[in-house]
């Protein structure tokens, strides 16, 4: 009787497997690491509209835009021109908010003109946006224009290799940045988020002409000491506020909290929902 014998792997065989299975490895592990860059990008991208809000916020509330932050404490450092190397830092507890960049990095910040920081109401700052000479402005090298205010993420890494973890013009210490647009390259990683000055004068500015429609599908909204129920619409102006659950009621929205809400800032007590033109109060929430 003949005896079977079975047939092993060859060493090269075995090689070739090992070679596939460190090629599978080294592929799983880019693609891994690629997919934790874009998650950054994204959160980093997500975070630096939520401070754009803020900062408009803050100026609907206050009537200017709060200083640079020179020594990385979140409060504002005023008068702007104390920082004598922009950009400095975003005054992160002046405006209400606490977070870094998806990197673990504070958010930087310019508004560059001590005007638009040292008026103390909407109609100030809007007579003073037009006069102030001085402002930030982005470039791409061809096109240069100004802006009210710069945010910038320095992104995951000093990517030009200067020493300065900012890249581009965004080190370059003279009011004078990257424009937004600009992408990702070889030796650029920064993100930039741009407020723009005609944005901020048509939407801000243009708030003391306009008037918020208010539509209450449940419960009782104040007024002009009217109160108004289910069904009925309100029209509000600047400068003006409705109570919550009637006159006796206690707490009250002002009209430029709710132009946030319009303006989709995500203010935690406005949600989501298809409002037509309106803002609608249901007796317990805000919607969009």
């Amino acid at each position: 009787m003949k005896k079977k014998y079975q047939k092993g792997m060859t060493l090269i065989e075995i090689v070739m497997i090992l070679i596939i299975i460190g090629l599978l490895i080294g592929g799983g592990i880019g693609l891994l690491s690629i997919l934790v860059k874009h998650n950054k990008l994204a959160k980093t991208l997500t975070k630096s509209e939520q401070v754009y809000y803020a900062l408009i916020g803050y100026v609907m509330n206050k009537g200017r835009f709060p200083c640079p932050d020179k020594n990385g404490d979140g409060k504002e450092d005023c008068p702007v021109s104390s920082c004598n190397r922009p950009p400095c830092f975003l005054p992160y507890a002046t405006i209400g908010i606490s977070m870094n960049d998806s990197w673990g990095r504070k958010f930087y910040y310019d508004v560059a003109s001590d005007i638009l920081t040292e008026t103390r109401s909407i109609k100030e700052f809007c007579l003073y946006s037009h006069i102030s000479s001085k402002f930030p402005y982005v470039t791409n090298g061809n096109t240069t224009y100004k802006v009210a205010a710069v945010i910038i993420s320095a992104g995951a890494k000093d990517a030009d290799n200067d020493g300065n973890v900012l890249d581009g013009r965004n080190s370059d210490k003279d009011h004078i940045y990257e424009m937004e647009s600009k992408k990702e390259k070889k030796n650029y990683d920064d993100l930039v988020k741009e407020i723009s000055l005609n944005y901020i004068i048509s939407k801000i500015c243009e708030a003391e002409d306009k008037k918020l429609k208010i539509y209450i599908s449940g419960g009782t909204l104040c007024y002009n000491e009217t109160e108004y129920n289910i069904g009925d619409e309100i029209k509000i102006a600047y400068g003006e506020d409705v109570k919550e659950g009637g006159c006796k009621g206690t707490s009250q929205k002002n009209f430029i909290e709710l132009l946030q809400c319009e303006w989709n800032a995500s203010p935690i007590w406005c949600n989501e929902g298809s409002r037509d033109g309106k803002i609608i109060w249901n007796n317990s929430s805000w919607y969009q």
